[in-house]
């Protein structure tokens, strides 16, 4: 059994509808399935974005520093600097949004920013992505306890000019 507690397997989220009404909406804990959606959307952000690599504001993106963010830390990250990203990867922000938390795409794009970015936080907390990130690594050291070390030299392998980051 996992020494991380599990967190409520729904959070409430209050938003303005575009007639101005208030609407509480359930972020649900995503099964399997969703999940993969939710991932997949994820991975397709960063090739939506590519364009803000040189932005004075969202450099700390794609810093260096930023590759070893933990997930939480990540989101946080994105969250900050939602207005920028909207900008440029306004499709794939939505797909996460929509995929995280059920809500139909019209009623997200009819979200203020702090709105998208409280949903945005929500999503990651309700399906509880740090500690998800934890057990992954968990498992992977108790399946094979040189894991990282093999991963690290196919990474060297893929990108030599990233042989020296760390994965842990």
């Amino acid at each position: 059994m996992s020494e991380s507690k599990s967190l409520p397997r729904k959070l409430p989220f209050r938003y303005y509808d575009q007639d101005d009404n208030e609407v509480i909406h359930e972020v649900r804990k995503l099964p399997l399935g969703k999940a993969s959606e939710l991932s997949r959307a994820f991975k397709e952000l960063p090739s939506a974005i590519k364009g803000l690599m040189e932005g004075e504001e969202t450099k700390v993106l794609f810093a260096e520093e930023s590759q070893d963010l933990d997930l939480v830390d990540m989101a946080v990250l994105i969250a900050n600097n939602l207005g920028s990203l909207l900008e440029v990867a306004q499709d794939a922000i939505i797909e996460i949004l929509q995929v995280g938390s059920g809500l139909e795409r019209q009623a997200i794009e009819n979200l203020g920013l702090d709105e998208a970015a409280e949903l945005f936080l929500l999503i990651v907390k309700v399906n509880n992505l740090s500690a998800m990130q934890a057990n992954l690594k968990n498992a992977l050291s108790l399946l094979s306890p040189n894991w990282a070390q093999r991963a690290q030299k196919t990474l060297a392998a893929v990108n030599p000019k990233k042989s020296g980051s760390k994965i842990q």
